[in-house]
């Protein structure tokens, strides 16, 4: 362990360490939510993270090498509330513990993972307090998916202090739940599924429905894979993200009333193009209020997110077919 992190634990406690690289798409990652095939590759960018045990009931979160002065570096919150009257609190509870403060926001993609761990494999509530150190050098905001490199490295952490084990796929998806339920971003699977089981110099190949491996397959000789930052932030939280999402599944929705009810199993990239081009683009109108939209047909397809009444969303061009 590195002599500076030791300063973080309390003498003799046994750290376990996990990290996971950034990921870059490569093909076909915008509409992963709409089912669409993806290839995405592994960056030498990661995250690391620390986890040890400690004796006050309390989980300690610290991330290290930050000077952003709106983001607090260390904050506990005591286990006990992450109880009320004998039982884990509902989603929402947790997702407020860690939103409370915004200069501590960051803590639900760490925290969030041990909330996610308790509900999701009825583990019971540790008895002793639990250290999360992060250290990481993806740049964040970038689109190289930060989050879900922190959230894939905390959940190996956090298995192997707590000796769980878990195949990847299944950890992959308690991350993409920490990030949907706790942090409030309507992400697909693809960046968890790309930082659990990315390999150095290779493209994994993925079917987004929900998470269909097609292999890893490497680039042809002579070819390489370049991101270029453009330091335009991305933010799968943001409202622009989110639009496009619920838009996506309004067109999906629209598409599914005139086809009898027929949803396409959840996702718009299974309508074959020619078939979207001759019988259901012109249904799709440009754009339309969401409270029309639910007057009409009602709430969407998606599990993740929910039409807002007072937005108007461009439905046309978010639900034109993902190549």
């Amino acid at each position: 362990m590195d002599m500076i992190l030791s300063d973080y634990f309390e003498p003799g406690a046994a750290v376990h360490v996990a990290r996971a690289p950034a990921r870059l798409d490569v093909m076909g990652g915008i509409a992963d939510y709409s089912g669409s095939l993806v290839l995405e590759g592994t960056l030498g960018r990661h995250a690391r993270v620390f986890v040890a045990t400690h004796s006050r009931p309390f989980l300690r979160t610290i991330t290290v090498g930050i000077s952003d002065p709106d983001v607090r570096p260390d904050a506990s919150f005591p286990l006990a509330a992450f109880h009320a009257n004998g039982h884990l609190v509902d989603y929402d509870a947790a997702r407020a513990i860690f939103s409370e403060d915004p200069s501590t926001r960051w803590t639900s993609y760490v925290g969030g993972c041990l909330y996610v761990l308790l509900a999701e494999t009825k583990l019971p509530c540790p008895e002793s307090g639990i250290d999360i150190v992060l250290v990481s050098n993806i740049p964040l905001g970038a689109g190289v998916a930060s989050s879900a490199a922190i959230e894939v490295a905390t959940m190996v952490a956090l298995t192997d202090l707590l000796g769980l084990k878990l195949d990847d796929l299944t950890l992959a998806s308690l991350c993409q739940a920490v990030e949907n339920r706790i942090v409030g971003a309507p992400c697909g699977i693809m960046d968890q599924v790309t930082c659990a089981l990315g390999e150095p110099n290779k493209l994994l190949a993925l079917k987004c429905q929900p998470h269909k491996l097609q292999g890893m397959h490497l680039l042809p000789t002579g070819t390489v894979a370049v991101g270029i930052n453009s330091n335009v932030r991305h933010c799968v939280a943001g409202k622009a993200y989110t639009r496009a999402r619920v838009a996506a599944f309004m067109g999906l929705g629209i598409i599914g009333h005139r086809a009898a009810g027929e949803h396409f199993g959840g996702y718009l990239c299974n309508i074959n193009p020619e078939t979207f081009a001759s019988d259901y683009q012109e249904l799709l109108p440009q754009e339309i209020r969401g409270q029309e939209y639910l007057d009409r047909y009602g709430e969407t397809p998606d599990t993740v997110t929910r039409v807002d009444p007072e937005e108007t969303y461009r439905i046309r061009s978010c639900s034109e077919h993902p190549i």
